[in-house]
């Protein structure tokens, strides 16, 4: 499949999946395919895949085959989500009760993050939440320094 027979085939997929779904109505009475059959019939797709898309320079993605899956044989997983300095100080707070409590998250077999989940995940496996235990403590402290700095008789709620 060339560049161009790619990308016509991504344009016009809407017209051929109608009409898969018309032509697959006459394929209702046919027996199930075995899972043998079809592990088989994957697995060369997957091998003229990788031997066509070597070349492909057309700035799609290329569908890769995964013979070890990423989470095949891990029992342990933490993902965490991003939430800027809020989520920040959450997860180092988390981390540090669970490590307190006896529970060491640095175990898991796999760890996910998504912004501030992906950094504070690489500061718990590399055993650096001090450095940003310190941090947030010194942000704790900021309104208290703020309020010796700029005196005022009147605050606000905020």
């Amino acid at each position: 499949m060339t560049q161009s027979d790619r990308r016509h085939f991504l344009k016009t997929s809407a017209v051929g999946v109608a009409a898969v779904a018309t032509s697959t109505q006459s394929f209702a009475h046919s027996p199930p395919l075995s899972k043998k059959t079809i592990d088989e019939v994957r697995a060369l797709d997957v091998q003229e895949i990788q031997k066509t898309t070597s070349a492909w320079n057309d700035g799609l993605a290329h569908p890769i085959s995964y013979k070890n899956p990423p989470g095949k044989g891990k029992d342990r997983a933490i993902v965490l989500g991003g939430g800027s300095k809020y989520m920040s100080s959450f997860l180092v707070g988390y981390f540090h009760a669970m490590l307190t409590n006896g529970i060491d998250l640095r175990l898991a077999d796999i760890v996910v993050g998504t912004s501030a989940g992906a950094v504070l995940g690489s500061a718990l496996l590399g055993s650096r939440l001090d450095l940003f235990s310190a941090e947030f403590n010194l942000l704790a402290d900021y309104p208290k320094i703020m309020a010796k700095l700029v005196p005022t008789k009147k605050f606000s709620p905020s």
